[in-house]
């Protein structure tokens, strides 16, 4: 993973010569463009220097300089607007004292603010919840839109998580005009599989995803008529073949499926994912986002409740010790690889 961290890095400092268009074109949005990027790779290596007391500050602060590197890439920011001012985002008051992690709830700044999170999730069209207009949103809800995550759980209850899904990319680029595009989807719990009513328990676990254009269920099974066939995975998780059906009037064949499908997923290092909605609006998690929300979560409490914090990394007395000391490390090696998709994804 070194190796992968230290490539990805020469990736990303390779773009400040010949930074994204709007970041060149522009004698001030290149100068932070390059100095957020080096700013964010230092921070982000001097993490892998320290422990868990730490660590999250590091990898915090070195993701929001990264945003501001993608603020100033993004072409659909114009004018000022390029322009970042605080966090965009804040815990509840009280929150950080709460004696569970999954609790922790956060507010976010409104629409049009200036606030890093708020700006950049308007960009990525990603969820906001602003203090007064949404409910809070709590650390578990977040945490659990991290791929990484699945296996490292906040929660103590598996019926209520709603994990990321993959996706089979290789499988709808073979496919001709047939408007059915079939793609394997994974990993569903085993209290999906396990149900004795598999369509009633697929349906549910789906519900709180953005299934497509079509209709409140725009696919089919292979199984219709019978139980759904799951394939069960070591380890407990399982997945499914489903049939995604083209909306009327799309075009098929590869292009055109792989453009239905994009439209709904989000991609995260080299693949693509269903993004809960956790907001219960329509709108995914992007994988930014979702790194920032629990990082923000992460950092806050290492600075202003360093002994809270150190109770949960105890590792003989604390249930989430290793969990957190594992997504930190994740977060050092993956969310650079999030930048560089997001700076590809905001700047071509």
């Amino acid at each position: 993973m070194a190796e992968d961290f230290d490539l990805i890095w020469q990736g990303l400092r390779a773009t400040r010569w010949d930074p994204p268009a709007p970041a060149a074109k522009d004698k001030a949005r290149r100068r932070t463009y390059v100095a957020a990027l080096e700013q964010a790779e230092q921070l982000m290596r001097a993490a892998g220097r320290v422990g868990p007391a730490s660590s999250p500050l590091l990898l915090f602060y070195g993701l929001s300089q990264a945003g501001r590197a993608i603020a100033a890439a993004a072409g659909e920011l114009t004018g000022p607007d390029w322009l970042l001012d605080g966090h965009g985002i804040k815990a509840t008051p009280g929150a950080l004292r709460s004696p569970g992690l999954a609790e922790i709830t956060t507010v976010t700044d409104a629409p049009g603010r200036k606030g890093s999170f708020a700006r950049l999730s308007e960009l990525l069209e990603s969820p906001l919840w602003p203090e007064g207009e949404r409910d809070p949103v709590r650390l578990e809800l977040v945490w659990d839109c991290i791929p990484e995550c699945r296996d490292l759980a906040l929660s103590e209850d598996p019926v209520a998580r709603r994990t990321t899904l993959q996706i089979e990319p290789e499988m709808y680029s073979r496919m001709d005009q047939n408007p059915i595009v079939p793609t394997p989807l994974w990993p569903l719990p085993d209290w999906v599989m396990d149900a004795e009513d598999g369509h009633a328990a697929l349906a549910e676990y789906l519900s709180v995803f953005v299934l497509g254009e079509r209709a409140a269920q725009p696919y089919l099974l292979a199984s219709e008529g019978g139980p759904p066939d799951f394939e069960r995975h070591v380890g407990g998780w399982g997945e499914i073949t489903v049939n995604w059906e083209l909306p009327p009037g799309a075009p098929g064949g590869e292009a055109g499926k792989l453009a239905y499908l994009e439209s709904f997923t989000r991609g995260y290092c080299g693949g693509r994912y269903l993004f809960p909605a956790i907001t219960g609006r329509g709108q995914t998690m992007h994988p930014l986002m979702a790194w920032w929300a629990v990082l923000f979560v992460l950092s806050m409490l290492a600075r202003y409740e360093p002994a809270r914090w150190g109770a949960h990394i105890a590792v003989d007395s604390s249930p989430h010790a290793v969990t957190l000391e594992r997504i930190l490390g994740r977060a050092r090696e993956v969310v650079p690889q999030v930048v560089a998709e997001t700076l590809q994804e905001v700047g071509g």
